[in-house]
């Protein structure tokens, strides 16, 4: 993979946007991505992602998969969803009114499960890809708990949403409740119509240990006391 060089766009980026989606990695961010294209236009949609660029934590921005150092978006321009973790964009973004921030959660356990699966697909597939003989890549294969108890790879939904209390988002829906809160979350938009959701088929898979489990629960523990309150900000909503 080619390593992007970092950089950063040398003002605020002003713009009239209508909403911004933050998509926390496997929160069923593509399907999402796709029913916004629909109800607003995919030329209206951008792909904004402000990504860490080496090991020294210096970001790079992305619009659309290219390197983004612009005061501006495209005019079409109406909503902007993909990674970045809120006080990344709020840095780097200055709307020029007030605009709803939405997000989604998941539970923290399936997340982490959902994303080492994620990145073991992507391991096997460059493996495939490479003289068998230079088999080097093995050598950085990690197991499910390897992964999970690394420190970047938790706490993730914390990360994203520091600097932002809960309350504070115009939106947060609930993964296991996607068509659900969909439903609500038009009807709060004013969305006259949306296409019927469809999220990626998950992938059958054995049970996990209770250890494991535990074990991952307690490495997440930011995360499980934000998906506990989106819970019951949920369930207040729901019983309004």
């Amino acid at each position: 993979m080619k390593l992007l060089r970092k950089n950063d766009p040398d003002q605020v980026i002003k713009h009239n946007l209508e909403l911004v989606s933050m998509h926390i990695p496997k929160t069923a961010g593509t399907s999402f991505a796709e029913i916004l294209k629909q109800v607003y236009g995919h030329k209206q949609v951008s792909n904004f992602q402000v990504q860490i660029a080496n090991h020294q934590g210096d970001m790079r921005v992305m619009l659309d998969g290219e390197i983004f150092t612009q005061r501006s978006f495209s005019p079409d321009t109406k909503v902007i969803h993909g990674h970045f973790p809120f006080q990344e964009m709020e840095k780097r973004i200055q709307a020029k009114e007030k605009i709803p921030v939405i997000t989604w959660l998941r539970d923290p356990v399936d997340r982490v499960v959902s994303a080492f699966h994620y990145v073991d697909r992507i391991y096997k597939k460059e493996l495939s890809q490479r003289d068998p003989g230079l088999n080097i890549l093995n050598t950085l294969k990690r197991g499910l708990m390897e992964y999970a108890h690394a420190k970047p790879n938790r706490n993730r939904m914390a990360y994203y949403l520091k600097g932002i209390p809960l309350e504070s988002l115009f939106f947060v829906g609930i993964l296991e409740h996607f068509e659900e809160d969909l439903a609500f979350l038009a009807k709060r938009l004013g969305w006259k119509e949306y296409p019927i959701p469809h999220l990626n088929k998950t992938q059958k898979r054995e049970p996990l240990a209770a250890f494991k489990y535990d074990a991952i629960k307690c490495w997440n523990a930011q995360d499980v006391e934000l998906y506990e309150q989106a819970l019951a900000m949920r369930k207040e909503r729901m019983q309004a």
